[in-house]
Formats: C-alpha cells, sequence, structure tokens
C-alpha cells in the first residue's frame, strides 16, 4: 500500500467513527493520519493537506466538548450512594435484591458504582447474565462502546460463564451497539480474542510510544494540581496507567468517562501535549499491585 493509499484509509476510517458517533476513536485516527503526514517524505511540504486533517481533528474537539458539557452527570456522597442501594432493593430474594441495588446506581447516573457491584456479582455468579448485560447498558450510557467490548474479551478469556451464556451475551451487545448506530468488531467465539484490538501491529509503530503522562487537574478538589503517572502499557491510542487505592481523591478523580483537557506526554524521542479520557477502569485482583487500579485512558488529541 502506498503512503497516499494508506492516508487516506486512516482518514476514511476516521470519518466513518465520526459519522457513528465515535469521536475518542474518531479523533485519535485523524491524529495517527497528521503523524503519518509529518512523517512521510511523500507529503513532504503539502500544508494544503494537514490544513484538512487538522480542520477535522478540530470539528470533532468541538463536539466532543459539547459531549462533555452534555454528559456531566451529578456525583453523590459514598453515603447517599449507599442509601440509594438500599432504598432500591425491593426483593426479598438476596441475589435479585443485590441487582436491585445495583441498577438504582445506574439509574442514578453512578455508572462507575454500578459498573463494579455488577462485576462483584457477576464473578460471584449472582444472576451473571443480567449483571453482564447490565455492565453493557452502563458503557453504552457512557458513549464508551470499546470499553464495553473490551469487557466482553474479558468475559470470554475468564471462564466465568458457559459458552451459550457468551453467545447471547455477544447478541446482545452487539444489539446494542446497532441500536446506537455503532459498527465495531467484537470478537467470535472460536477465535483469540487478540484479533479483535482495532489497531494492527503496523498501525501502532506508527504511533509514539508513550513511557509517563502528566496530567494537570482543571477539576474538582485537585484542581490546579498535576498527576505524575507512568505508562505500564499501550495499544495505539490506549494508554494503561496503574493508580493507588490509598490515594482516594486521586483515584475519584479518573471516573469512567472523565476528559483531560491538559496532558503532557512523555516518550524517549519527544514531549508533547493533548488531551485524553478515562474509558475503562478496573480493580487489579492479584499480585504486588492487589486493590489498586488499573486505568486506560485513551488520547484524543496530540
Amino acid at each position: 500500500m502506498s503512503d497516499r493509499d494508506y492516508l487516506v484509509s486512516l482518514v476514511k476510517e476516521a470519518d466513518l467513527y465520526k459519522e457513528q458517533g465515535l469521536l475518542v476513536e474518531s479523533k485519535g485516527k485523524y491524529v495517527q493520519a497528521l503523524q503519518f503526514l509529518r512523517k512521510s517524505e511523500v507529503f513532504r511540504g503539502e500544508e494544503r493537506v494537514e490544513k484538512v486533517v487538522r480542520k477535522r481533528i478540530k470539528l470533532v474537539e468541538q463536539e466532543l466538548e459539547k459531549l462533555k458539557q452534555d454528559q456531566r452527570l451529578p456525583q453523590l456522597p459514598k453515603g447517599q450512594k449507599e442509601l440509594i442501594k438500599e432504598l432500591f432493593r425491593f426483593s426479598e430474594a438476596r441475589e435479585t435484591s443485590a441487582i436491585e441495588g445495583a441498577v438504582a446506581l445506574a439509574h442514578f447516573g453512578q455508572y462507575e458504582e454500578a459498573i463494579e457491584e455488577f462485576r462483584t456479582l457477576l464473578k460471584k455468579g449472582t444472576l451473571p447474565i443480567i449483571a453482564a448485560k447490565n455492565i453493557i447498558r452502563c458503557y453504552m450510557s457512557l458513549s464508551l462502546p470499546g470499553a464495553a467490548i473490551a469487557e466482553f474479551e474479558d468475559w470470554v478469556s475468564s471462564g466465568l460463564m458457559s459458552s451459550k451464556d457468551l453467545e447471547y451475551l455477544r447478541e446482545f451487545l452487539k444489539d446494542s451497539l446497532k441500536n446506537k448506530g455503532i459498527t465495531l468488531r467484537i470478537p467470535e467465539l472460536n477465535h483469540d480474542v487478540s484479533e479483535t484490538v482495532p489497531f494492527t501491529k503496523e498501525e501502532d509503530e506508527d504511533l509514539i510510544q508513550i513511557s509517563a503522562i502528566r496530567i494537570e487537574m482543571d477539576e474538582g478538589p485537585l484542581r490546579g494540581h498535576c498527576l505524575d503517572l507512568d505508562v505500564n502499557f499501550q495499544v495505539g491510542n490506549i494508554l494503561k496507567v496503574i493508580v493507588s487505592s490509598q490515594t482516594e481523591e486521586v483515584l475519584e478523580a479518573f471516573r469512567l468517562g472523565t476528559r483531560f483537557s491538559n496532558i503532557q506526554f512523555y516518550s524517549n524521542i519527544t514531549v508533547f501535549r493533548g488531551s485524553g479520557v478515562v474509558s475503562r477502569k478496573l480493580k487489579i485482583e492479584k499480585g504486588e499491585r492487589k486493590g489498586d487500579y488499573s486505568i486506560d485512558i485513551t488520547i484524543e488529541d496530540a
């Protein structure tokens, strides 16, 4: 594939993501196209092409900012969250009551806490299909379809559910994406999950490998402070960092769907600025960092 064809394919993919409302993914592809433009000898001096890509990035940024303002969710004190769970538990059966409490959290917009509750129930084998379906619903409500797919991939590899249950959940996830007008790859149960990663090896190598980030906090109790974090792993434009459970204020700042507009990215060849969104948050269950949280930050602009 020629450089020109490769650039066109990146821009077309970004356009498709934008049409489907996947603004974070769209921006990631436009940014990837811009980085490729700067590296390619074929496009050296073609400022018009770079200007077109930059304009599209700016339009996506404007839509993301509008979405950020529209989707700002109310945060409740921990005591009120527990109260909501108790007030909306109507069933005498313990299992059904536990599900009702988690569903109530989701209804009040406390999606992160609801997902944690549903995950706990799923691992215990408490109405796992209902718990899993509600996890998918929460991610879709947060406009994080990629996180819903990643969660499904975890279920496939965990062995917690039967093939029949996984097939049912796959169809439910597929329908949920379709209803939102979203077309994304979902892992087949008889294929290796790694085949569904949205970045090819070639594309991944085109991206700058980031080793650490500094986030300038512009909201909440940490406003005006900077957080320095090492990047433990990178897949395309998704960075994985670990946040200690001991730092409650910091942990609270990394709520699902939170967007950071001022991030400084460090690599072995350069330092640059951009923005990103918290697209996934998982509690570490084993190892020396048990109890801490693994957090995915999807780069929106760089």
